[in-house]
């Protein structure tokens, strides 16, 4: 008895899938890089894009998981950084570059980010108060001029890292006059606090120093963890010859 074509057919192709599956695994046992499994059917619970796998070695190199090369590749590396990572945090340890540990990576990022940024800010605290120190014991004529500069009234050119020059107008009450955004500015021990706020969802803030009459220094950082070294020159006051 002869069996219908179709069935025939369909026998084949589930031969066929069953011995792709099974050298599939094979290969994996051997250390070969694998593709990303993909998801059922409308789900992201375990489907990847190459650029999501880029970002998730990323994340785990700057955790201190050694993910090995940020290429995207989905490799035995990868699957076993993921695996310590799930294990150091109380997950399921299965290391798959699913969507829960995508976003547990971002978070653990983020905290890590915020815990540097406290320790940055403790250790700068701890350096300036040490330079105070310095500066009083050698009777730094800067350190004075700093504490008797009034600064309401005065116009300052802030020169961005990324080339932009803003001119600030400092005013009595904590106000800054700028073309753009909202500003203010306050004393804290002995430096000088600008605060930006865009308006939007990108802040600043600003710590400097003032270096004699007519300069400052100091760092910046926005809500997104970026830093940078910032400078300021005083402008003629109207005033001026």
């Amino acid at each position: 008895m002869k069996r219908p074509a179709g069935q025939s057919k369909a026998k084949r192709a589930h031969a066929l899938l069953g011995a792709v599956l099974a050298l599939g695994l094979v290969t994996w046992g051997v250390g070969a890089v694998s593709p990303v499994p993909p998801a059922a059917a409308g789900t992201d619970d375990v489907a990847a894009t190459r650029a999501e796998v880029r970002q998730i070695q990323k994340h785990l190199d700057a955790l201190g998981y050694d993910a090995g090369p940020v290429d995207g590749q989905y490799g035995q590396t990868t699957r076993k950084a993921i695996m310590a990572f799930e294990r150091d945090h109380d997950m399921p340890v299965i290391g798959m570059p699913d969507q829960d540990v995508r976003q547990r990576l971002a978070k653990a990022l983020q905290r890590k980010r915020a815990e540097d940024t406290a320790r940055e800010e403790a250790e700068a605290d701890q350096q300036d108060g040490q330079n105070r120190q310095t500066e009083t014991a050698q009777g730094d004529d800067q350190q004075t001029g700093d504490t008797e500069i009034a600064l309401p009234g005065t116009r300052w050119r802030l020169h961005h890292p990324q080339g932009e020059n803003i001119v600030l107008e400092f005013r009595r009450g904590g106000t800054i006059q700028a073309p753009a955004g909202s500003w203010r500015w306050e004393r804290q021990d002995g430096r000088v606090v600008i605060h930006y706020d865009s308006g939007s969802r990108l802040n600043s803030r600003l710590i400097g120093k003032l270096r004699g009459p007519r300069h400052m220094t100091g760092w910046g950082q926005d809500t997104f963890g970026e830093r940078w070294q910032w400078s300021a020159d005083r402008l003629p006051d109207n005033n001026d010859s």
